[in-house]
């Protein structure tokens, strides 16, 4: 696995892919409909000029194949979202809009829950979903990278016995990916006949031999060989 983003770089490793185990289950009231949410709405890209990047960037293995833009955030379950008692459960949602995403990928930097709290996430019309994930999940680093959820109105959702209190639930979204292209077939046929499979440079492979400068190329997310984020 070789992905390339320039906070996440820190959790790049097998234990992303650990983090990634997902333990059963549904979201809560799954099969209802209507859930009220509000969306945390991220400024619009500028296709254009990321398209112009796109084209002459995609010409060349060394770059990487870049398909989302990294946005910086500090929503947290203190200071974002909306906490409500559901059949004899706090949950906790929060949802974030991002204008024409193809689709959206978290990364929690601070990760910290009890073990009877479940964490998931998914599109607003419920097409799918990733989770549940738990104490379980937590890392070394105390932080959590997530796959991508397809659609540009996400739901992020805790749920714990009401029992509980909301004070042992801790966490923070540093990073949201707001992937602007294909990954692969789910997505779209990608654009100039190169999609991120099979395609490695030398800097994709090894970025510490091509210098510090290798890392500041491009202010976007970069995926390289072996798994989609």
């Amino acid at each position: 696995m070789k992905k390339f983003l320039s906070v996440a770089l820190l959790i790049i490793s097998s234990a992303h892919v650990q983090a990634q185990v997902s333990h059963g289950g549904e979201p809560l009231n799954w099969t209802n409909p209507e859930i009220e949410v509000y969306y945390e709405r991220l400024p619009e890209l500028d296709i254009a000029a990321i398209e112009a990047e796109d084209a002459i960037n995609d010409q060349y293995k060394e770059f990487g194949y870049r398909f989302g833009i990294e946005r910086s955030t500090d929503f947290s379950t203190r200071n974002s979202g909306s906490w409500t008692t559901e059949n004899g459960n706090h949950v906790w949602r929060f949802g974030v809009y991002a204008p024409n995403a193809k689709g959206v990928s978290f990364l929690f930097s601070e990760y910290d829950i009890p073990k009877s709290a479940k964490l998931f996430i998914y599109d607003k019309e419920k097409t799918h979903f990733i989770g549940a994930f738990n104490y379980k999940n937590t890392q070394a680093t105390g932080m959590l990278a997530t796959s991508l959820v397809y659609g540009d109105h996400i739901i992020v959702e805790v749920t714990m016995p009401e029992s509980e209190s909301i004070e042992k639930v801790n966490l923070t979204i540093g990073q949201i990916v707001h992937a602007y292209r294909g990954i692969n077939s789910k997505f779209e046929e990608l654009k100039h006949g190169r999609g991120p499979f099979g395609n490695s440079g030398p800097c994709n492979i090894n970025p510490v031999h091509c210098g510090p400068a290798w890392y500041r190329v491009i202010p976007g997310l970069h995926l390289d060989v072996d798994d989609a984020l």
